[in-house]
């Protein structure tokens, strides 16, 4: 991968995603309900890429799995939720419960208004949960075609999970700077916005994939060096 198709598939990518919330007419709360399926499709996936790459669903996926996803480039450490200051590296329920911390705390800063009042149905949020699978899907395919999921081969599916906690660090920046943008918003006499969460929440995430792609981009050329090296 070059680092023009980094930059391309993320771009691009990011452009379906809005043009295709314009053209359906959904409500920009459906990007925070894709976040949380897109991550829990990412967890499901190194799940299944783990299982693959140990040999419990025979050889013949093996290459698939390696197609979808890259190694963790050498010297990158794994950062796992951990049971404790000092505990063993949790696994998916960890994961799935500090996502469910976030998502709430977005809820609440897109859905409640000035007067703290709660300004959604739940036709409404109903709506906007099953647009959110939409979206999750297309951010979850972006991901697999930038091979942006990180798995390691010879570790286990805790320390994987690690690998690819981003989403929790993009979540908590998004979180951050929406509540920064909320109160300014609520002092100024405006109302709730979902905007106010999703877009930075596009921009981060956008950011960390373009970086996380550039850094493979910039492994596999020193590796195809090396290689060129060591056959001259």
């Amino acid at each position: 991968m070059t680092r023009f198709r980094v930059l391309l598939v993320h771009t691009v990518a990011l452009v379906v995603v809005l043009w295709g919330l314009e053209r359906s007419g959904a409500r920009p709360h459906v990007l925070l309900w894709a976040v949380l399926v897109d991550y829990g499709l990412r967890l499901l996936t190194i799940e299944a890429m783990c299982r693959i790459m140990r040999g419990d669903w025979g050889p013949a996926l093996e290459p698939v799995a390696l197609g979808l996803s890259s190694r963790p480039e050498p010297g990158r450490r794994s950062a796992p939720i951990t049971w404790g200051d000092h505990g063993p590296a949790a696994g998916l329920s960890a994961y799935v419960l500090v996502l469910a911390c976030a998502v709430f705390c977005a809820f609440v800063l897109m859905y409640v208004d000035s007067s703290q009042r709660l300004d959604v149905d739940p036709a409404t949020a109903l709506r906007d949960a099953l647009g959110g699978l939409l979206f999750g899907g297309l951010f979850w395919l972006e991901s697999l075609a930038a091979r942006s999921i990180l798995v390691d081969p010879d570790a286990s599916r805790p320390i994987n999970f690690g690998y690819n906690s981003r989403e929790l660090v993009v979540f908590a920046l998004t979180v951050l700077t929406a509540a920064v943008v909320v109160v300014v918003r609520q002092a100024n006499g405006y109302g709730a916005s979902a905007w106010a969460v999703v877009a930075p929440m596009l921009v981060w995430r956008y950011l960390f994939d373009v970086r996380l792609g550039l850094q493979l981009v910039k492994r596999d050329e020193g590796s195809e060096k090396g290689e060129v090296r060591s056959t001259s």
